[in-house]
């Protein structure tokens, strides 16, 4: 960008923890000179320098000033555009990403762990439209992002990435699972094409709630890739997963450690019900409760509702559980202590236990014979047609 008038303006909604994010996510990726240039044009959106303003303004050599604005273009933190044949300028600011979303992106994600380590990654995880602008007649010069940057990305890395980044289903983060062993020997069964974020939070999800190891993962995985088409099949996998409970389990000395499917499965001592299990699924993926936490649930719900385990009762308290932020074994076991001396005391005062009529509705009111006698003509001459 050679010497000439300077237009800034921002474009996009700034969250309120935009400088945190740009502090702890960006910084150490973008060098502290693109981190001063950035404030520095928020600062002065909406004004027209020119570049011998600019320079006393943030204290840098031409060259140096260039190569921040460049860098913070490759992050997608400024967009620059130059008026044909002249050299007026207009650089637009944008926001940084959500830290959800900055975490998760396939190219800023990779570079935070490459540079900054899985250690730091972990940490930030849990630590944490627009005025539309008038480009007719510009021509947009903005540096595209640098693929160098990540040219040292390895496997093993991908495989470490795989388990760090966030899940998409809850807003939370992924469950643990070892990808890295997952990874070992299957880059021609499921190829990096086939990891996409869906795939990988499925193949967690799937291990965790029916208790598959990442060495047997692996053998059902190869079963859902067709080896004629070079597919995957995610379908396929969750019917091979569904139906490792047709196999005996044998309860551990604690059972609340076992996965979800096959604990309820043997508090039920029958066949598990396909409803049950989407609802199962849900408790795991929609709440995000641990094994343990669900199975203490289920075992609570299926006892205080006669084994019904009806979906509308069953997230009604999920739900207020995960209102709580109930996420230890203890947690779960202190509530539903409360709970159970709650429904004592509603019980011995005539108050209601919040459970709903239906659970303990018996009809009273005697039929009426006019309406039996409708009701049995009516069916005499349903049957005679």
């Amino acid at each position: 960008m050679k010497k000439g008038k300077i237009e800034i303006d921002t474009q996009g909604t700034f969250a309120q923890d935009w400088e945190d994010v740009l502090t702890l996510l960006y910084r150490p990726l973008i060098s502290d000179r693109s981190f001063t240039l950035y404030h520095l044009l928020r600062a002065m959106r909406g004004k027209t320098l020119d570049m011998e303003e600019m320079l006393r303004l943030c204290g840098f050599s031409e060259k140096r000033l260039e190569s921040a604005r460049q860098t913070l273009e490759e992050f997608r933190l400024l967009k620059t555009y130059q008026k044909a044949a002249s050299r007026e300028y207009l650089v637009v600011l944008f926001p940084p990403l959500e830290a959800y979303d900055f975490l998760k992106d396939n190219t800023f994600g990779r570079l935070f762990v490459a540079q900054m380590g899985s250690k730091s990654y972990d940490a930030l995880k849990l630590h944490f439209a627009s005025r539309n602008i008038d480009t007719q007649g510009m021509v947009e010069i903005t540096k595209p992002f640098d693929s160098a940057r990540l040219q040292n990305w390895n496997d093993d890395q991908e495989a470490i990435m795989a388990s760090l980044r966030p899940g998409e289903k809850t807003g939370g983060f992924e469950r643990s699972f070892d990808f890295e062993t997952f990874f070992v020997q299957m880059d021609r069964v499921f190829p990096p094409r086939f990891r996409t974020r869906k795939n990988l939070d499925l193949i967690a999800s799937l291990a965790s709630i029916y208790g598959i190891g990442a060495e047997e993962m692996k053998k059902y995985v190869n079963r859902a890739c067709n080896p004629y088409t070079h597919a995957f099949s995610p379908e396929k996998l969750e019917r091979l997963v569904h139906a490792t409970l047709k196999k005996p389990v044998v309860a551990p000395e604690d059972p609340y450690r076992m996965d979800p499917m096959h604990f309820f499965q043997m508090r039920q001592s029958a066949p598990m019900a396909r409803a049950d299990e989407s609802l199962i699924r849900d408790l795991s993926e929609k709440y995000g409760f641990s094994n343990e936490v669900v199975n203490l649930l289920v075992e609570y719900l299926l006892d205080v509702t006669g084994q019904k385990f009806q979906r509308a009762y069953v997230e009604k308290v999920a739900a207020a559980w995960n209102r709580l932020k109930i996420t230890t074994r203890e947690q779960a076991q202190k509530q539903i202590e409360a709970e159970r001396s709650g429904m004592n005391t509603a019980k011995a005062s005539g108050v209601s236990t919040g459970l709903p009529e239906w659970y303990d509705y018996k009809p009273n009111t005697p039929v009426s014979e006019e309406l039996l006698a409708k009701a049995l003509a009516r069916q005499k001459k349903a049957a005679g047609k």
